[in-house]
């Protein structure tokens, strides 16, 4: 590999890309610019991005942190959509930009996107404290931003964090601030999830009237949706529903819900 390459990386990043470029030899070097990144995003060309993802990330380490962020939080979903075997090394990718990131105190939407996503990926390999830590980081970088969005959607994650550990009552507390930052921010989508998720926990703990009139009160939100496709999956909160009246005892109601 051309050492011109390497210029100006750290001694760590400069050994994740050597690694990477051992496993694929065949690689042609080149360090995309963020408009390269954005249209490959648009046209959501997965086989192009697989083939070159070493050069994306040469690119998210070799371009200013700014820069660097804004094609790493937009790539993320090609890595983990694939399920690809790097995850651990992209965490460290990932961690080397946030440090840069934080220390300049300004981008905080970036260092928001890329803690929530390090949360993601230790999530889907089951590290759920490490996952916890980053979700929080994420949540205090976004309050310093006025992205409601964002917030709704990070507390949404951590709520899925502490219930899965059986911490319920933080996740209902976290589920009611995804709720209210969401709603504040008109992303129903999220208000809705955020919803069911608390139907859930009162499903658990055998509250099934209360866990009813949320999952009731929700089905016209679903209606508000812009796409079909959203619209479509109201289907969701409709077997829940139906499976929530069935765990009440209400046998003829869950027929009739389940049957729509």
């Amino acid at each position: 590999m051309a050492d011109s390459v390497l210029i100006g990386l750290q001694t760590a990043e400069r050994a994740e890309l050597i690694a990477f470029y051992k496993e694929y030899k065949d690689v042609k070097i080149k360090a995309f610019d963020l408009a390269e990144c954005r249209e490959l995003v648009a046209q959501n060309d997965r086989p192009t991005f697989r083939e070159d993802r070493v050069n994306w990330l040469l690119a998210i380490q070799q371009h200013t942190p700014g820069e660097g962020a804004e094609i790493a939080t937009q790539l993320f979903e090609y890595y983990l959509a694939d399920e690809d075997t790097e995850r651990a090394s992209l965490l460290r990718v990932w961690e080397n930009l946030a440090g840069k990131i934080q220390k300049q105190g300004t981008d905080f939407r970036n260092l928001a996107l890329l803690w929530q996503q390090m949360g993601i990926l230790e999530t889907s390999q089951g590290r759920l404290d490490n996952a916890l830590d980053y979700f929080q980081n994420a949540a205090q970088a976004v309050q310093q931003t006025d992205d409601n969005i964002l917030l709704g959607n990070i507390y949404y994650e951590i709520g899925i964090v502490y219930r899965n550990v059986g911490d319920y009552r933080n996740a209902w507390q976290t589920f009611e601030k995804s709720t209210e930052y969401a709603r504040a921010a008109g992303n129903i989508k999220t208000v809705i999830y955020a919803q069911g998720q608390l139907a859930n926990l009162l499903a658990v703990q055998s509250r099934f009237p209360e866990a009813i009139e949320i999952l009731k009160n929700s089905l016209p939100d679903w209606e508000s949706l812009p796409s079909e496709s959203d619209r479509n999956m109201k289907h969701t909160t409709i077997h829940t529903l139906g499976r929530t009246y069935l765990q009440n005892g209400q046998y003829r109601e869950a027929k009739e819900t389940l049957q729509e």
